[in-house]
């Protein structure tokens, strides 16, 4: 289980901001309202790209929620979780049900009842929607949906898109959800990450060097192995190293000449894809 509130540099979603106006006005709306029946908030199925930081997108999503009592109860030990849905053979049985009670629990802590947010990585079950496993686990989070926000995310893919929309069908016949499709955020904020990960270690760019970052980092982003903000802040160490390890190398403000072993054409970026896309060939990306 993964839980977390950190106060880190947040990427855009033009689609989460979309959500959370019509969410601050809903708020706003109900505060005039006289309702004896609580509301109860859709639960949401999120389609991301790879490299979208989804500890980023669960914490915007608590951090807008946090003030407005009205749209969502937080109590228990931590505000949101995530859970890996992992796959296990059907004469397993379901341990992977079990196991997600028992980190419901743990959230829960001494209050015995937890409230927020419960992220679930459902993408190894994309290829098996007709599993009855499935059913099970949609009536359990059914049940238990009054109490939480349920936010299940799939990794955007068009080879997979069918079985995407399966899930997506399946999933509505449980619960209320809300349809949304991440894609990565921008390259300037990217680029934001890069200089901000130098600048810990006193290394700066010139104009024509942030110019070279910026063409290098849309060139690793257009891969569709992307590995997001991992692979921005590999990046940056490497540079960081390279720069140390010359000969009288000090702090200081770098100009593109010094970093032409890491232009977009350059041979450590074509390493860097070649990495990315094994590391989806053997199953780290989906």
């Amino acid at each position: 289980m993964e839980t977390g509130n950190t106060e880190n540099k947040r990427a855009e979603y033009p689609q989460l901001t979309k959500l959370f106006k019509k969410w601050d006005i809903l708020s706003a709306n109900l505060k005039y309202g006289n309702f004896d029946a609580p509301l109860i908030l859709p639960d949401l199925f999120l389609q991301v790209d790879n490299g979208c930081d989804v500890t980023q997108i669960l914490e915007s999503i608590t951090e807008f929620l946090l003030p407005r009592k009205n749209l969502l109860s937080f109590y228990g030990d931590v505000k949101f979780f995530q859970f890996m849905l992992n796959y296990t053979p059907e004469e397993a049985g379901f341990t992977e049900l079990t196991r997600l009670m028992r980190e419901v629990r743990q959230a829960a802590g001494f209050r015995n009842r937890f409230k927020g947010i419960v992220h679930i990585d459902v993408n190894e079950w994309l290829h098996h929607v007709q599993d009855k496993r499935l059913v099970e686990l949609m009536n359990y989070l059914a049940e238990n949906s009054h109490d939480w926000m349920i936010v299940l995310t799939v990794r955007s893919s068009n080879k997979r898109k069918q079985q995407i929309e399966e899930l997506a069908q399946l999933v509505a016949r449980f619960l209320r959800t809300e349809e949304l499709k991440l894609g990565l955020p921008k390259s300037e904020y990217y680029l934001s990450l890069l200089k901000e990960g130098l600048l810990n270690y006193g290394i700066t760019l010139k104009p024509d060097a942030e110019a070279l970052m910026s063409e290098t980092i849309k060139e690793l982003r257009s891969n569709k192995s992307f590995g997001g903000e991992h692979t921005v802040n590999m990046l940056a160490l490497d540079i960081v190293y390279t720069i140390y390890s010359r000969q009288g190398s000090k702090s200081s403000e770098l100009e593109a000449a010094e970093l032409s072993e890491f232009a977009p054409e350059s041979e450590y970026v074509t390493r860097a894809v070649r990495k990315m896309e094994m590391k989806k060939r053997i199953g780290f990306v989906d």
